[in-house]
């Protein structure tokens, strides 16, 4: 897992205002955003392991960071690709 991709999608997710995203994973494919997260068992490493994520429909799904293929932010139409 790339650690410092999970650092990088929380700084820009949280410096947003409208945090609402289009998330492409393994299992999901939707429009919605973060709700939560979980940290690495590894505390010398902090870094996201899991995703709560709930659609813009109501449903919630626990995304792994690993999982993660694509995110696009709504509110500055900038993208990561997380397959690169």
């Amino acid at each position: 897992m790339k650690a410092d991709l999970s650092l990088a999608l929380y700084v820009k997710y949280y410096t947003l205002n409208d945090r609402r995203i289009e998330l492409r994973s393994k299992h999901v494919s939707a429009r919605g955003r973060f709700i939560g997260f979980f940290i690495g068992e590894d505390v010398t490493r902090n870094y996201i392991t899991k995703w709560r994520f709930q659609t813009d429909e109501g449903n919630s799904y626990l995304v792994e960071q690993r999982h993660i293929y694509f995110i696009y932010f709504l509110e500055d139409q900038t993208e990561i690709n997380f397959t690169s």
